[in-house]
């Protein structure tokens, strides 16, 4: 169940609340629900959406005349920027991130607070990324939930937050969302045996660790 009291110990309710909106399902629940609470005036800066196209999909347009409907239902202000990825300077998703996070930085000021939609699942997911790709000791470290991004900030509220319990959120409300297209192939195949390794060795709802080759063979050969 999602906790105003404990979204407020991060958020300030006196500034501005922009989301950062792909019209996915996790930042369409995270959209929706600082709707509802910005109808029941549990906060006084504004609410508005910002989305980013990043022209890779032939259905990038139809996305973003989603995003500008859905917030247009609600009366909630959209910025929707287009970006170019260069491919070739990095790998795509990274370039996308890098090309998507440089627009927050110019729509975002002083007063204002950028939300992501990240969950709990999306910070084993990422764990599990750089476990795969040798990042050391140091790199193993999930998404922050709060810094500084140009001159305002950028919150991720729903880091202790499982992506079934948005997904609980989004059936209640009968909320319409887009299924984006999959990532790349060697991002799936990480995802899946993130997915399946978790499914076979929780422990108290924590990421599990790759205790010994016998683990990792079990994995590789799921």
């Amino acid at each position: 169940m999602l906790d105003p009291k404990k979204f407020f110990h991060l958020i300030d309710p006196a500034k501005n609340i922009i989301i950062a909106y792909s019209g996915g399902g996790d930042s369409t629940a995270l959209l929706n629900y600082c709707y509802e609470l910005k109808q029941e005036n549990h906060f006084t800066g504004s609410l508005s959406a910002i989305h980013v196209n990043h022209s890779l999909s032939p259905h990038a347009d139809s996305w973003e005349m989603h995003c500008k409907n859905f917030c247009s239902e609600r009366d909630i202000p959209l910025i929707c920027e287009s970006i170019k990825v260069d491919r070739k300077k990095s790998g795509l998703e990274s370039a996308a991130r890098q090309g998507r996070y440089e627009i927050f930085k110019q729509n975002i000021s002083s007063s204002d607070q950028l939300l992501l939609a990240h969950h709990a699942d999306d910070v084993a997911e990422t764990l599990m990324f750089r476990l795969f790709r040798g990042t050391g000791i140091d790199g193993l470290s999930g998404p922050s939930k709060s810094r500084k991004l140009g001159e305002g900030i950028l919150l991720r509220p729903w880091l202790d937050y499982s992506k079934s319990i948005l997904i609980s959120y989004l059936v209640d409300r009968k909320l319409i969302i887009l299924r984006m297209r999959a990532m790349p192939l060697i991002i799936k195949i990480e995802i899946l045996f993130a997915t399946k390794f978790y499914l076979l060795s929780p422990r108290d709802g924590r990421m599990p660790t790759l205790k010994s080759n016998k683990h990792l063979q079990l994995l590789l050969n799921i």
